[in-house]
């Protein structure tokens, strides 16, 4: 008796919904092709557009050809997660701020005194992109961030590494967003919330860094 009655606010929900799946199906769209590479994402595409096409077209073709258009169809969907992938590039810095994850040189960093701010991220992570986005970007965390005597690392967990793995699983982590700040004051690390803020983040680096 509560939900509103059956009417045209129907139609517009359907289509206001649509949309949003729409965007997501282009978002991962982007997701899909940094994995595989824009070939192997045109070869799997176009393969489940066959399967769909001969499964829907019911008046168009007879029974044998709609399963054999769509066997292959599924043949080249799968054919497309066995192509090379899109190459990663060399590991250099990734931005003017982060370099790449090497989890054997934090020792010697922060027995030089320096701070290490950890970062394990995907592109497919939307709390990672909200965490970069809303508190590691901007403020006082960004300003810690671009510190001399800072040196943030980004892990990119966008394809599976077992390296990374096992770094999570040393900490009794297995998912992301993970952030981790290593000091003189706090060579073991200290971890912080899954989802960020500004105070959190600059706690952990004053405690980190001995004050």
């Amino acid at each position: 008796s509560l939900l509103p009655r059956p009417g045209v606010w129907m139609v517009w929900l359907r289509r206001i919904l649509g949309l949003l799946l729409a965007g997501t199906a282009l978002w991962l769209l982007t997701i899909v092709a940094s994995q595989l590479g824009h070939t192997a994402l045109v070869f799997a595409l176009s393969g489940i557009a066959l399967v769909a096409l001969f499964l829907a077209a019911h008046a168009m073709f007879p029974m044998r050809t709609r399963i054999a258009g769509a066997v292959i169809g599924a043949v080249i969907a799968l054919i497309a997660a066995f192509l090379p992938g899109a190459a990663r590039g060399p590991a250099t810095a990734i931005d003017d701020v982060w370099q790449p994850f090497a989890q054997t040189e934090i020792a010697g960093l922060v027995q030089g005194g320096k701070t290490v701010f950890v970062d394990v991220t995907a592109d497919w992570c939307v709390t990672c992109i909200v965490n970069k986005q809303l508190v590691l970007d901007v403020g006082a965390s960004a300003e810690r961030l671009r510190r001399p005597d800072v040196v943030p690392m980004k892990a990119d967990w966008t394809k599976p590494d077992a390296d990374i793995a096992r770094y999570l699983a040393s900490f009794g982590r297995y998912g992301i967003p993970f952030n981790v700040v290593y000091g003189p004051a706090a060579p073991d690390g200290i971890l912080l919330p899954e989802l960020l803020n500004e105070a959190a983040v600059v706690d952990a680096f004053a405690r980190a860094s001995g004050g």
